[in-house]
Parts: C-alpha cells; sequence; structure tokens
C-alpha cells in the first residue's frame, strides 16, 4: 500500500480554502440573525450605533490621524499613557511621548476607545507633537465621548516622522 503525503504548503492552501469557504455566504437571502439584528439596532447619541449580538458600528466622524511626509514609524515604546478614563460619557487620555530619534520629529499619539470584547473602536483622540528634539519629552492629551453599555478600553498607537 503506497501513502501519498501532502507538502506542507499544499496543507496551508487547503487549510486556507476551507477557512474561506467557511465564511462566505451562498444566499441572497439575509439570515434571520441578521434580519433581528437590524432590527435592533440602536443609536447612543454619539453615532455609534449598538446592534444586538453584532457588535458595535465605528461612528463615521472619527477623527483622522494627520498625514506624514514620508513613511512614519510606530514608536508606541516611547509614549507613555498616564491616565486614560473608559466612560461611558466624556473621557480623556493624557501622558507623555519622548522623542528616542537622532532628529526632531513630529509625533501623533492616537487613543482609540475600543470595546473590549469585539475590538469595535466607539471614540478617537488624536494628539500632534510637532517638532520634538532628540532625547525630549512632550506631553500630551485628548478628549472624546461616547455612549455604550459595555466595558470599553485605551488602545494607545503612536508614530513619529515629518507631518506633511
Amino acid at each position: 500500500m503506497k501513502i501519498s503525503r501532502l507538502s506542507p504548503l499544499a496543507g496551508v492552501v487547503l487549510a486556507a480554502t476551507l477557512a474561506l469557504a467557511g465564511c462566505s455566504g451562498s444566499s441572497d437571502e439575509p439570515t434571520d440573525a441578521a434580519s433581528s439584528g437590524a432590527a435592533a439596532q440602536q443609536d447612543g447619541g454619539d453615532g455609534a450605533e449598538q446592534t444586538a449580538g453584532e457588535g458595535i458600528v465605528s461612528p463615521d466622524d472619527l477623527p483622522e490621524e494627520p498625514a506624514f511626509d514620508t513613511k512614519a514609524k510606530g514608536v508606541i515604546k516611547d509614549v507613555a499613557v498616564e491616565n486614560c478614563e473608559t466612560g461611558p460619557g466624556d473621557v480623556a487620555a493624557n501622558g507623555t511621548a519622548t522623542n528616542s530619534g537622532k532628529f526632531a520629529r513630529d509625533i501623533v499619539v492616537t487613543i482609540n476607545w475600543a470595546v473590549s470584547s469585539t475590538s469595535d473602536v466607539v471614540a478617537r483622540g488624536v494628539a500632534t507633537l510637532e517638532d520634538v528634539e532628540p532625547g525630549e519629552s512632550a506631553d500630551w492629551e485628548v478628549e472624546s465621548s461616547f455612549d455604550v453599555d459595555e466595558p470599553v478600553g485605551c488602545v494607545p498607537t503612536a508614530r513619529a516622522g515629518q507631518l506633511r
């Protein structure tokens, strides 16, 4: 009896194909869960829509990060979050950012307030620190608001480079 073995690449392709097949729907008809979820949609007053069993839909008016001239570098290790309120209602976060680079650069600190169970972003604050000298630290603070009845956490990100 001859036993054939699949190559590792064939195994990965097979697994990916099966995973994607499970994600794609084959019917144009909405499922009962989708139609009942749409009927249970609520607006928390801040633009974030809460849908029963389907998570939160991020508001359309989340602040955008400014654009960089060059490829920005992730610098979360250079950011300290000293305080971050998790609401609901008006929330704020603050901390410091240090330029660990060799040249003066701009640092953008973003705080996303995200639902803990689904990672849906319900609010965002963006702080822009311009021309931070090497080795220097700058204070930052952001504010936002949301009205969601689920646990929310603060998710910081930071990038450095030259802003446009």
